[in-house]
């Protein structure tokens, strides 16, 4: 049983981490991909942080693969770029105060499957299988009406909910319909 955890105040490039547990990055810089790898930070429950910067870029996204029943939480202080290739993502929370980009090859679900919102930005762009389930919807907030939302399930349907003031969509492309 492996957990990590490290912070730094510097910016920190990840080649790869391997844990059958938690991996916790709190980081006060910049926390992009150094290598690869198809998937940079393996875990059961992956956390990260990034402080006033941001994670991963728009050409390489921070890669990541939680195991079966494990959930991913990230946060940023500008934005955030985050790909899960090939596994789902059951999301506690993400956040980047401008542009939040969340690719998975699986579906993109609530963790805690409750009525909360658990995607925060300006621009969000979300690309799963399937994102939400037809029992449960993906909280959405888009934190400024300037701002943008562009969804795309490649396998299933998109089942979202925006709390307060509404989404400016962008793209709303479903394999197998939503709302």
């Amino acid at each position: 049983n492996l957990d990590v955890y490290l912070a730094s105040e510097e910016a920190v490039q990840v080649d790869q981490i391997n844990a059958n547990r938690r991996v916790e990055l709190r980081i006060n810089g910049n926390l992009t991909n150094a290598g690869s790898v198809p998937s940079s930070i393996n875990g059961h429950s992956i956390q990260l942080e990034s402080g006033l910067f941001g994670i991963g870029t728009d050409v390489t996204p921070v890669t990541v693969t939680t195991q079966s029943g494990g959930s991913l939480q990230f946060a940023a202080g500008t934005s955030a770029c985050v790909t899960s290739p090939t596994a789902d993502v059951a999301l506690v929370l993400g956040f980047a105060e401008d542009v939040l980009r969340l690719n998975a090859g699986g579906a993109i679900t609530d963790f805690f499957g409750g009525t909360a919102d658990r995607v925060f930005g300006n621009d969000i762009t979300l690309s799963g299988a399937s994102i939400g389930a037809n029992d449960q919807t993906l909280g959405l907030r888009q934190r400024t009406t300037a701002g943008s939302t562009n969804l795309t399930s490649t396998l299933g349907d998109i089942q979202v909910a925006a709390s307060q003031g509404g989404l400016n969509l962008s793209g709303f492309n479903s394999a197998a319909g939503g709302r």
